[in-house]
């Protein structure tokens, strides 16, 4: 017969303090990693949604995706800066 753990002998401090380690670090890294996927899924469902939207109405997303990045770059807010000051 094979050698059966003995369940009603507690386990010792070392023990449980390196599961408690390793346990919540895991549970710190996928708590984390959920407040950046559960955002970047949104926005990814939301531009899928979006460009299906622009599609219908006959305009081109790339083009919108396009001018957005252009507008938010450093360079385009400095020169409106500049032209309102």
């Amino acid at each position: 017969m094979g050698h059966m753990a003995n369940i009603s002998e507690p386990l010792s401090p070392a023990f449980i303090g390196a599961a408690a380690v390793r346990g919540d670090l895991s549970v710190r890294i996928r708590r984390g990693a959920e407040y950046v996927a559960i955002p970047v899924f949104a926005l990814a469902v939301s531009s899928v949604l979006f460009s299906i939207f622009l599609l219908a109405l006959g305009k081109s997303p790339v083009e919108f995706f396009e001018l957005v990045n252009r507008g938010s770059s450093p360079r385009s807010r400095w020169r409106c800066r500049r032209a309102s000051g």
